[in-house]
């Protein structure tokens, strides 16, 4: 015997011919003078926790592709606003890797201007503290890295079976194309608009029912005009 405390795992088959993984511990025992009078064994069944812990994994390597197929920025946080999960569409949008965020608060990742890192931690806090569902419509942010961008976002508690907030769950839409578009379409509208109200001639547009959708100044000058005669 060398004196040392010797641990290890080893599958043994039972009787029931199922073989379970099984802890064994050997524990010198001494004399008063030190010398080894003999050994203690210490044998421990682990395959219940080894199942649990690999069932536990399994959930959560599920979790995570659940998340990752989400193709919008997706993150968990617990109560003190620590990242606990992020999907790959978040760490692709900011070229970050999962170790960046896991375990960090907001205002420790670099990915937005400081101002809006703490909008959005003073967002959590509401929603933790509150228990409440948050959303916001347009948020324009501008990462450190990449085009000012405008998302749409929805922050809501996740709660324990006993129903107390556990954390926050946040998806962040980019809905900067769909603001361009209606910008665009907007500042469109307002130009043809203009040119039919410069226009020298009367202009109108009915729907198929006979129902005007737009005159022009002329037409309407026209039709006061009558109506005054």
């Amino acid at each position: 015997l060398s004196g040392q405390e010797i641990r290890f795992e080893v599958s043994v088959r039972y009787p029931d011919g199922v073989e379970r993984l099984v802890a064994i511990t050997y524990i010198p025992h001494r004399r008063e003078d030190g010398g080894i009078r003999g050994v203690f064994g210490l044998a421990v069944d682990l395959s219940e926790r080894k199942q649990a812990e690999e069932d536990l994994r399994n959930s959560q390597r599920l979790l995570q592709t659940v998340f990752d197929t989400i193709p919008h920025v997706l993150y968990a946080k617990d109560r003190e606003g620590r990242y606990m999960m992020v999907n790959q569409t978040a760490l692709d949008a900011y070229g970050l890797l999962p170790e960046d965020f896991l375990g960090k608060h907001i205002t420790e990742v670099a990915t937005l201007e400081r101002k809006e890192l703490e909008a959005l931690a003073e967002w959590d806090r509401k929603v933790i503290a509150t228990g409440e569902r948050i959303e916001i419509p347009a948020m324009d942010v501008t990462p450190l890295q990449g085009e000012p961008h405008v998302l749409s976002l929805t922050k809501l508690p996740f709660r324990n079976e006993a129903g107390e907030v556990e954390g926050l769950v946040s998806i962040a839409q980019d809905i900067t194309a769909r603001v361009r578009a209606e910008k665009a379409l907007k500042e469109h509208e307002e130009r043809f608009r203009n040119i039919v109200d410069h226009s020298p001639s009367a202009i109108t547009l009915k729907d198929p029912r006979g129902h005007y959708q737009l005159v022009n100044r002329i037409f309407t000058d026209w039709v006061d005009r009558k109506s005054g005669a």
